[in-house]
């Protein structure tokens, strides 16, 4: 757990604590999913055991209607990311600050009565313009 306090200083001075937090769960996330994943493959499957923290990123990004649109869409870029992850801090934040940006953009398209006014595309949408979004979080 050491490198988690790392991990916490890349986020210094970035945005404002609560997005701080966000892109540090969504990290941590991308971690998670990357341990079961590989445990997946070699035959060691527990789903019971796989922690699940993407509510919480989802409730902290202001998300309070129901989940499946957008909890779809964040297990895509999650599971889309979890095989980019490495072991160095810098790019796990860089593809955690891409989800981050994704899922204010499509959090946005939500209507006051928690209602999807978004597009039925945007697990498509998110991989075209993928390479974009990495570009302008990493400048």
């Amino acid at each position: 757990m050491i490198q988690n306090s790392h991990e916490l200083a890349f986020l210094v001075n970035r945005g404002t604590e609560e997005a701080d937090l966000v892109v540090f769960l969504i990290m941590q996330d991308l971690r998670i999913h990357k341990l079961f994943n590989t445990l997946r493959l070699i035959g060691l499957e527990d789903p019971y055991c796989e922690p699940d923290i993407s509510l919480a990123v989802l409730r902290l990004c202001g998300y309070k209607g129901e989940l499946d649109d957008i909890y779809a869409l964040y297990l895509h870029m999650i599971n889309y990311y979890c095989d980019r992850v490495s072991c160095f801090a810098s790019e796990r934040l860089t593809e955690a600050r891409v989800i981050y940006r994704v899922l204010n953009r499509e959090l946005a398209l939500y209507n006051d009565a928690g209602q999807y006014a978004g597009r039925d595309n945007a697990k498509v949408d998110f991989l075209k313009t993928d390479d974009e979004s990495l570009q302008s979080v990493q400048s």
